[in-house]
């Protein structure tokens, strides 16, 4: 231990001399004063080495110290708490046993080095746990939080007690390797393949729509039940039973047999539909019986985008159009010519005017149906429009043309566009695309559009508008001032580019214009129809006063009742200006939710519903992999040892040389005024000369 400073040690010297002075000018021929003429010498000690101790603290010195520091080796022992091992005909075993190896575990190897006992399931859990109720294995994302949490420590060997399957993450031997420590791996659960018929997954699209055909694919697997025929069954399950939607047989033809099935279903119902696929072998009793039936939850929604195109001619935009649209299920588009008769038997959400109006025969009876309609309107201009006509048509834009003709125009982005977002690769490529064909004239854009793309002809650059937005339109209007999208659509066939700007902007374009304003005063939604268990369930709200703006004064009560009718109750907290709450994970299951407030007198009320879907990955295969186990532990330099085996597993890891303590030491620096024994000593001296003084007469 050394004492530092930004001085010459001379200064030290100072200090204690500095302090004697004081003290010897103090008490000098003061012994006469004191009962005991000896007092004075203690005393001007006291005073003198207070004096230079602090004349000292003055100079900011440090204390520098060496401290012996021995670091054990760390050794992490990690045990699959996965269901998997439920499903072992000896878990309650397993379970013991676990808990004997710890105990085990921290009598032998906690005496030299650091014992971390953790399980792990989807990710590590610092508690040491046995009960195998993690729903999921992620045996690389265990590895992997183990280099982060301990890559820059005394890691010296990880002991894995587990089944070896693993069923999130992918293959772990990259990681055991990037580890750098010995891993030594003892298998649990059984490695016998015995009969079984699994359905290992069931595949379809989450969101379908009503009255429409799906497809649910359904990966199956048998082991050992070659020669047999099973029985796959398609039901539907809902509040008023089970009923049986399609029946397959599929006949195994090999000791381990693999074949996806494909069931064709209809939508019949909007809302959350379960549908389960469930297998049987007449006599056989299959595996464990925990993986031979699976739920699959599908969003049947009727909400489609009702899409009328009328076009003054045939023409390829109206191809372009089409297909841009209805790659979207959503979208239903119906084309009808100008020259046809006038015939809208549904009132669409969008109208698509491509060259009207126009000279075309009913062209004229088609304009006005549309404007009946008050729906919104997307005007496509070309070589046969009307301009007088269109110009009285509408009050967004104004072309006024003498002579006629087209320019070839190409498109220049507009900055400063913030209606909605737009890819950064159509930003990019916006500009180089093929020219469309657009009407010669002077446009003229009224104030309450907004451009997205302006006409560049050749190299000039102009503000005259290519594609406008009327948001504030009623109802809402877009206007593309040019024909010939399908040379768009051409183009990006030939670059082989994977963002097709031209279908980009149709969709961006039809989804502005259709998008539907909930004017609901209370508003409460969750964030999703569909959670999978152990995902956080949560709700958003908002509410609106008279003239339309969000407030958050009032208190929302918010009431859930689960499929057994049992209810729970909670209070959505405040944001800035909505309302927000997370219920947390909830159990498996479907559930409705009530939510109610009240403002300036009125009550209000909001309801849904969401499900809940098990996470029953545990279940898809109930077969140890001992083989990963015994590859990680060879990778890593490691051994897989048996349960039983456990003592020899404790000697390896003691007489393992790079299992030894690592001795080190540790310079400290420390200011000498941060010392707390220093101030107590300053204040210990001042209290003995003060009791002195006091009990010898001094005072």
């Amino acid at each position: 231990m050394s004492l530092l400073t930004a001085v010459s040690s001379w200064y030290l010297l100072g200090c204690i001399l500095l302090g004697l002075l004081y003290a010897l000018l103090l008490y000098y021929r003061s012994g006469n004063k004191f009962s005991q003429a000896w007092y004075v010498y203690p005393m001007a000690a006291f005073r003198g080495s207070v004096v230079a101790l602090l004349v000292l603290l003055l100079f900011n010195p440090y204390l520098k110290s060496e401290q012996k520091v021995t670091e054990k080796p760390l050794v992490i022992v990690a045990f699959d708490n996965s269901q998997s091992l439920l499903h072992q005909t000896d878990s309650a075993t397993i379970a013991a046993s676990l808990s004997a190896f710890a105990a085990n575990a921290i009598n032998e190897l906690s005496e030299q080095h650091e014992l971390r006992l953790m399980s792990f399931g989807a990710s590590l859990d610092d508690s040491l746990k046995h009960d195998f109720s993690a729903k999921s294995t992620n045996i690389s994302g265990l590895l992997q939080q183990i280099e982060d949490r301990y890559s820059g420590s005394q890691l010296a060997a990880v002991v894995l007690l587990s089944d070896g399957i693993f069923n999130r993450g992918f293959e772990p031997g990259a990681l055991v390797e990037k580890l750098g420590v010995p891993v030594y791996t003892v298998p649990l659960g059984d490695t016998t393949v015995r009969q079984d018929f699994a359905i290992k997954a069931l595949r379809a699209n989450q969101v379908v729509y009503v009255n429409s055909d799906f497809t649910i694919l359904a990966d199956l697997e048998a082991s050992r039940l070659q020669g047999k025929k099973a029985t796959i069954k398609l039901e539907a399950v809902g509040a008023d039973g089970v009923k049986l939607l399609a029946k397959e047989e599929v006949t195994i033809t090999k000791e381990r047999f693999f074949t996806t099935l494909q069931f064709v279903t209809g939508a019949e119902k909007a809302g959350i539909n379960r549908y389960r696929i469930t297998a049987q072998i007449a006599g056989e009793a299959l595996g464990a019986g925990v993986n031979n039936s699976k739920d699959i939850f599908i969003e049947v929604i009727d909400e489609r985008t009702q899409i009328l195109l009328v076009a003054h001619a045939p023409h390829p935009d109206i191809s372009a159009i089409k297909q841009a649209l209805e790659i979207n299920p959503q979208h239903q588009v119906q084309v009808k010519l100008a020259s046809q008769a006038v015939q809208i038997t549904e009132k669409p959400d969008l109208v698509i005017l491509h060259q009207l109006p126009s000279p075309a025969l009913n062209a004229t009876q088609w304009l006005q149906a549309v404007n009946k309609l008050q729906t919104p309107v997307w005007y496509i201009l070309g070589s046969q429009t009307n301009l007088q006509q269109f110009n009285r048509a509408q009050n967004i834009l104004e072309v006024r043309s003498k002579i006629g003709g087209i320019n070839k125009v190409q498109a220049d982005l507009n900055a400063a566009f913030r209606l909605f977002n737009v890819e950064s690769a159509v930003q990019e490529k916006a500009g180089s695309m093929p020219p469309l064909d657009a009407p010669f004239g002077d446009f003229r854009l009224s104030p309450q559009a907004t451009p997205l793309l302006f006409q560049r002809i050749g190299n000039l650059h102009t503000d005259m508008p290519l594609l406008s937005y009327a948001p504030n339109n009623n109802p809402r209007m877009a206007i593309l001032a040019a024909e010939g999208l399908w040379r768009w659509q051409l183009a990006q066939a030939a670059d082989r580019s994977t963002t097709d700007v031209g279908a980009e902007l149709i969709r961006k374009t039809v989804q502005f214009l259709t998008v539907k304003q909930d004017k609901r005063p209370f508003q409460v939604r969750t964030n999703r129809k569909l959670y999978p268990e152990q995902e956080d369930v949560l709700f958003e709200a908002e509410l609106y006063n008279q003239n339309f703006e969000a407030v958050n004064d009032p208190e929302i009560r918010l009431f859930i009742t689960d499929e057994n009718n049992q209810k729970f109750n909670f209070t959505l907290g405040r944001t800035q200006q909505q309302y927000f709450l997370n219920v947390g994970a909830l159990p498996p299951g479907t559930y409705s939710y009530l939510a109610k407030t009240q403002l300036a007198g009125a009550s209000f009320q909001a309801n849904g519903s969401f499900v809940v879907t098990a996470l029953d990955l545990e279940k898809t295969n109930t077969v140890a992999n001992h083989a990963l186990l015994a590859s990680m532990a060879a990778l890593s330099g490691g051994e897989m040892l048996a349960l039983s085996n456990q003592a020899k597993l404790f000697d390896l890891l003691q007489a393992n040389e790079s299992l030894k303590p690592v001795v080190y030491y540790e310079m400290r620096i420390r200011e000498l005024i941060s010392l707390e024994g220093l101030m107590l000593l300053i204040g210990l001296l001042l209290s003995l000369e003060w009791f002195m003084r006091r009990y010898g007469g001094g005072y």
